[in-house]
C-alpha cells in the first residue's frame, strides 16, 4: 500500500501551512467516511500529528491496526504518536515492530530511533557515543575514528536522516538532539571539512550542548576555518569560554593552549589527508547539512510504507 508523500521542510508554525493541513484533514476525513480507504485514513492520522493532535492520531492508527493489522506504516506511525505523547515504552514496541515489518525503512536508520527511545527509557546517563552509536571519536580537539571510512559515512547519513525528521517537532533545548548534532559535526570534520562541522556544532549549541570537548573542538575548527567564508554566526571566544566558566582574557590564553598554533589536518585511520569529497554520499550530506544546520527545525514523520 502506497501513501501520499509529504514534502520535507514543513514549518509547523506557518499559518498558511496550518490552514492547508486543516483543509487536507477535511478532505481525507470525507474520503475515509465515504470509501473506507485505509490509505486516506492513515494520511488523516499523519496530518493530525502535523497539527499536534497526537492522541487523536494515535487513536486513528490503533483503529487501522485493528482493521488491517501488520502494516508497516501503521506500526511506524503508532510508534511516532506514542513518542510524541511521551509514552516511550509503547513507542519502542511499535518502532521495533515497524523495523521487523520493513528493516530498510528510512534508509535503514530506524535502529537509531530505537536507541533514542532506549536513552529516554533508561536515562540520560546512557547518552554516550558508545551506547548510542557503537563507537566514539575520541576526546581530543581533533576527532578521530577507528571504524572503516564507509561505515562512518553510513553512520553520518543515518544520524542526518533521523535528525531531519526529529527536529521539526523537537524544539530546543533537547539533550538527545544536541548530542547527535555534536556527533554529526565531529563526523563531518573527518569525512568532509570543518566548515560543515561548524554548521552542526552551531545547531548543537542552539539545542543546548555544552561541554569542554565542544569548546576544544570549536576553537580548533575556528582556527582551521578562519579564512573560509561561512554564512551564519560563529560563536565568539567569550561565548565559548562561558561554557566552561572561563570568561577572562587570561583564561582565553589558557584555553588557547588546548589547540596548537598550526592546525593539523583532520584524519581518518584510513587516510592521512582530508577526504577528496568524491563519496557517493556527498550530495546527500550537503543537502542534509543545509537542512539541519540552517533550518534547525525539522522532525518529519513521513507516512511510512
Amino acid at each position: 500500500m502506497q501513501s501520499i508523500e509529504f514534502e520535507e521542510g514543513y514549518d509547523l508554525t506557518d499559518p498558511d501551512q496550518i490552514k492547508r493541513f486543516k483543509e487536507d484533514l477535511v478532505k481525507l476525513d470525507s474520503l475515509w467516511k465515504n470509501t473506507h480507504d485505509i490509505k486516506a485514513y492513515s494520511d488523516y492520522g499523519v496530518i493530525l500529528m502535523y497539527l499536534g493532535r497526537y492522541k487523536e492520531a494515535k487513536n486513528v492508527f490503533s483503529t487501522i491496526e485493528k482493521i488491517q493489522p501488520n502494516l508497516y506504516a501503521t506500526a511506524a506511525n503508532l510508534g511516532t504518536a506514542y513518542e510524541l505523547l511521551g509514552k516511550n515504552d509503547s513507542a519502542y514496541y511499535w518502532i521495533q515492530r515497524g523495523i521487523t515489518l520493513n528493516p530498510e525503512s528510512h534508509e535503514g536508520s530506524e535502529w537509531l530511533h530505537l536507541k533514542i527511545l532506549e536513552v529516554k527509557l533508561k536515562g540520560l546517563s546512557y547518552l554516550t557515543s558508545r551506547f548510542m552509536l557503537g563507537t566514539d571519536l575520541g576526546n581530543d580537539s581533533i576527532p578521530k575514528s577507528s571504524i572503516p571510512k564507509q561505515k562512518l559515512l553510513d553512520l553520518r547519513y543515518h544520524i542526518s536522516y533521523q535528525l531531519q525528521e526529529r527536529m521539526m517537532f523537537v524544539k530546543a533545548p533537547e539533550p538527545i538532539v544536541a548530542f547527535l548534532l555534536f556527533q554529526l559535526g565531529s563526523m563531518k570534520a573527518i569525512t568532509d571539512d570543518v566548515t560543515e562541522a561548524l554548521y552542526s556544532y552551531n545547531a548543537a549549541y542552539r539545542y543546548g550542548f555544552r561541554s569542554e570537548l565542544f569548546v576544544k573542538r570549536y576553537f580548533k575548527f575556528k582556527q582551521i576555518h578562519a579564512h573560509t567564508p561561512m554564512p551564519g554566526t560563529i560563536l565568539s571566544d567569550q561565548e565559548l569560554l562561558a561554557i566552561i566558566g572561563k570568561a577572562s582574557l587570561v583564561s582565553a590564553k589558557k584555553v588557547d593552549t588546548l589547540t596548537s598554533a598550526k592546525a593539523p589536518k583532520i584524519t581518518h585511520e584510513d587516510s592521512d589527508t582530508l577526504p577528496n569529497q568524491s563519496s557517493p554520499y556527498r550530495s546527500y550530506m550537503i543537502a542534509g547539512a543545509l537542512i539541519i544546520s540552517l533550518a534547525a527545525g525539522y522532525f518529519i514523520f513521513r507516512n511510512r510504507v
